[in-house]
């Protein structure tokens, strides 16, 4: 996939708004150029018809996903049970902060196609390790759990996070992170401060679902 361009976007932005929203929503685009895209459609919606009805469209989308976070917020108070996805999140973005946006955190499609991510989940942290970053192999935790692909194999592994809060610890064999007897992720030429710091992020997911430790901050 070719480097999107400052025309590329602004043209998606007006002529497909639910294209250039998922930009957005799966981290191939930032959100300073995500507002500065919506902003530039406000400036000119007075005057064309079309950035009026791209930014309407944009609008509701938001809104549809604000309501539906709403509803999955209100039902968990509802149960008493913790908003763990958004305490997965959190963590994830702590990780990125510490070990590097450019290694961890997912721009391109790549490894979304080479993991066959689904497209209503949302990236919370994902690292290709193929040598041409084309998602032969790699790892991605998402909203719906860790996808996992091997070197030289064609298999994606998925554990939903129920499915990881089965176990409580996690462990690495060469560049492979175990937990639950399956692979987690895949990372090579990793030195122990990485490779402990992915240990303790797996851990510290399993406690969130067992509902141990809610992450705060």
């Amino acid at each position: 996939m070719k480097t999107l361009t400052r025309e590329d976007i602004d043209f998606m932005a007006v002529q497909n708004p639910e294209g250039f929203l998922q930009l957005y929503q799966r981290g191939i685009i930032s959100r300073e150029e995500f507002m500065a895209e919506v902003e530039a459609l406000e400036k000119r919606a007075s005057q064309d018809q079309s950035a009026r009805d791209s930014l309407l469209s944009i609008s509701r989308k938001l809104k549809i996903g604000q309501e539906t976070e709403s509803g999955k917020a209100a039902e968990s108070a509802e149960t008493g049970k913790p908003d763990q996805t958004e305490a997965i999140r959190k963590l994830c973005e702590r990780f990125i902060a510490a070990f590097g946006e450019e290694r961890f955190l997912l721009k391109g499609s790549a490894l979304v196609r080479g993991l066959s991510l689904p497209d209503d989940e949302v990236i919370y942290l994902g690292h290709d390790d193929s040598l041409f970053h084309n998602g032969q192999c790699g790892f991605a935790i998402t909203s719906g759990g860790i996808y996992c692909r091997m070197f030289a194999e064609k298999k994606v592994r998925h554990l939903t996070f129920d499915a990881l809060g089965r176990d409580s610890t996690a462990h690495f064999i060469g560049d492979t992170l175990y937990s639950c007897g399956e692979p987690v992720a895949f990372i090579s030429g990793a030195d122990r401060e990485l490779k402990d710091a992915l240990i303790e992020l797996i851990e510290a997911i399993q406690k969130i679902v067992k509902g141990e430790e809610l992450f705060s901050g």
